[in-house]
């Protein structure tokens, strides 16, 4: 609601989501955010008996996709392994891994927010 009543204010860049590749237990992991113009997914090595990750990527199914929603919007493209791309690329990796807590210092507190 208080994004409702002030769509200005400061909110989480992205959305997350995870979903497992295959297996069960799950061997790989793929970790989604979603921005405004682009999906970025990694699919890392998991272990589904642990249910964790070492964010590394050891499998032959592991890998990024990246995809420009704006000029993509079916998700058609995957652009993460084009030319020019690995920067991008590097920097989602690691604001996936940080999550959406890495954005938690600039949101107001729970004290501070209007009812």
């Amino acid at each position: 609601m208080p994004l409702i009543k002030n769509p200005t204010r400061a909110w989480k860049n992205a959305s997350y989501s995870q979903y497992p590749r295959k297996g069960s237990p799950p061997k790989i992991m793929g970790y989604s955010m979603r921005l405004v113009e682009v999906r970025f997914t990694a699919w890392v090595d998991f272990d589904g008996i642990r249910n964790e990750t070492t964010w590394t990527m050891e499998q032959k199914d592991c890998g990024f996709e990246l995809y420009n929603l704006t000029a993509d919007p079916l998700e058609n493209r995957n652009l993460a392994y084009h030319d020019g791309m690995q920067q991008k690329v590097k920097m989602h990796f690691e604001q996936l891994k940080a999550g959406w807590r890495a954005t938690a210092s600039a949101l107001p507190s729970a004290a501070t927010v209007e009812a």
